[in-house]
């Protein structure tokens, strides 16, 4: 028994310096090659057979490649039979039930993998996460505090706990973390700004969102994303600061022209503002990008009729609108 332990690590061991082996986990699961990964995992698994790591990829290429959650969960618990002190592993099956809709065995896997290792901030991310899906915002905070308290100059791990501060309408809990987050060595204060500033947009406090926003951005280089100026647009917006808000909702829509949501938003922006030329040519865009978007049509309808005074037109978007609901609602 002694002696295959010992050569079944060995193994294990040859497998990871493999080059088909390193070369598969360089394939993204979202965005790789599918068929190349296929192709190296009957390559690997001929020469590796029944190794942890092998059936741990392919338990992820069923789950992300061929969306088999059924077949990823038994392969995967294959694997941590072979390995069950990998958390790696036990996370990802912890994805798979999570997919099927387990989410309490997501909890159950996510908790032993952060017993087994308590660095990585993904596992307090799941696990918090898991918690959340289940309504229980408490047990959520939790982990992502603790999480905070692992990682405290990572501002992605505050995001989370904001957001659970949020379902539980905790201002002061949330502006605490704050105040200790902007002050911690390293941070990324400009994404801490934006995390709290979605924070105060859940809790629909818009004013103090957009103060957020405004220092996130009022840097030599902004850390912000292309939501973030969404957001920040939207917050301005709701205060009555329509000027502010066109400026922050076009750096989002120049950061991501393929969100159709941040030109409907500036249409919405502009029809306030009874530019209805900027209305029309925004809803363009958002239908461009996503041809069944039932609220650009509506933009559409109102930017021809107010703007051009084309009633046809603005009939026949109107009546695009509708169907496009209609069908939505199905």
């Amino acid at each position: 028994m002694a002696a295959f332990t010992l050569f079944s690590i060995e193994t294990f061991k040859a497998q990871q310096k493999d080059s088909d082996y390193i070369k598969l986990t360089k394939i993204s699961y979202t965005t790789g090659d599918i068929n190349e990964a296929y192709r190296l995992l009957a390559i690997l698994e001929k020469k590796y057979p029944e190794n942890g790591y092998i059936l741990a990829e392919r338990g992820g290429w069923q789950m992300y490649g061929d969306d088999d959650v059924n077949g990823a969960l038994v392969t995967l618990s294959r694997a941590i039979k072979l390995l069950p002190n990998d958390g790696n592993i036990l996370t990802l099956r912890g994805i798979a039930f999570y997919r099927k809709g387990l989410v309490e065995k997501a909890v159950e896997d996510q908790k032993a993998a952060l017993l087994i290792n308590p660095e990585p901030i993904q596992f307090y991310i799941k696990l918090g996460g898991y918690h959340y899906a289940l309504g229980d915002y408490d047990a959520a905070l939790s982990v992502f505090l603790k999480g905070v308290e692992k990682h405290p100059s990572q501002a992605e791990m505050y995001k989370e706990a904001f957001a659970a501060y949020a379902k539980l309408n905790n201002v002061y809990g949330a502006t605490d973390l704050f105040n200790r987050g902007i002050l911690v060595k390293n941070m990324d204060t400009g994404f801490l700004r934006c995390h709290f500033g979605n924070f105060y947009m859940r809790m629909q406090m818009y004013k103090e969102a957009s103060e957020q926003y405004q220092l996130a951005y009022d840097v030599p280089e902004p850390h912000m994303y292309a939501d973030d100026y969404n957001s920040a647009a939207i917050s301005f917006m709701k205060i009555g600061n329509l000027n502010k808000a066109l400026s922050f909702i076009n750096i989002a829509c120049e950061k991501d022209p393929s969100k159709p949501e941040y030109f409907t938003n500036k249409a919405d922006i502009a029809m306030n503002l009874k530019d209805y030329e900027t209305v029309i040519s925004s809803a363009t865009k958002a239908i461009a990008a996503d041809e069944n978007n039932a609220l650009a049509h509506m933009y559409m309808a109102i930017g021809y009729k107010w703007g051009r005074n084309d009633t046809a037109k603005a009939e026949w978007y109107e009546n695009k609108a509708n169907a496009l609901d209609a069908a939505s609602k199905k």
